[in-house]
């Protein structure tokens, strides 16, 4: 993610240091505690620096983890999914499996318990796999209206099972469990 911190701002230098900074300490202490229990003073001293130039970057700390969530998605997701244009069960098999595993690797970084952390990452996750699916061509018969409620449905029964999986024992691969989602919503497209 560091890499893509980087291309992302075509800033000063400085900037670009601090904003990784406070991404790698937020990191950092999501491994041992859950994110309701972390303080912008905690960020700060981890980051080694000032309260002050935490706010001058960030409205607080949900802010933070917004701009981590949006790097990683990117970093993420749409790297796998770069070449995708056509919603195909072939393409929604591809974002079901990225979506497990980006799901599983944020969650195997942060501590146990982080039940509180997982609106943010639900508004995040579930709102970029809908524009993925919205921004995929569909058949020519299917309306726009129609092509909404379809990308909403696909994306909540593609978030749903990958966040219980990722939350859950695991006793499935992501490649099974993408397989039977797959299967139960390829029903669903045109």
């Amino acid at each position: 993610m560091e890499n893509l911190l980087l291309k992302s701002e075509k800033t000063d230098p400085r900037i670009i240091r601090t904003r990784r900074d406070l991404v790698q300490a937020l990191q950092s202490l999501l491994r041992s505690k859950p994110f309701s229990q972390i303080t912008v003073q905690e960020i700060t001293e981890t980051a080694l620096i000032n309260r002050a130039t935490f706010y001058a970057h960030f409205e607080d700390k949900f802010a933070l983890l917004d701009y981590i969530m949006q790097l990683a998605i990117r970093d993420n997701l749409e790297c796998k999914l770069r070449d995708c244009t056509q919603l195909t069960p072939e393409t929604l098999q591809r974002l079901i499996l990225a979506t497990c595993e980006f799901l599983a690797e944020f969650h195997d970084h942060c501590t146990p318990n982080h039940d509180d952390d997982g609106p943010p990452i639900t508004n995040q996750i579930q709102s970029r796999i809908y524009e993925f699916l919205r921004s995929w061509e569909l058949s020519a018969a299917v309306s726009a209206h129609d092509h909404e409620t379809l990308a909403t449905i696909l994306s909540w029964g593609i978030f749903g099972p990958a966040m219980q999986w990722a939350q859950g024992p695991r006793e499935q691969s992501a490649e099974a469990l993408t397989a039977e989602v797959t299967h139960l919503l390829t029903s669903m497209l045109p």
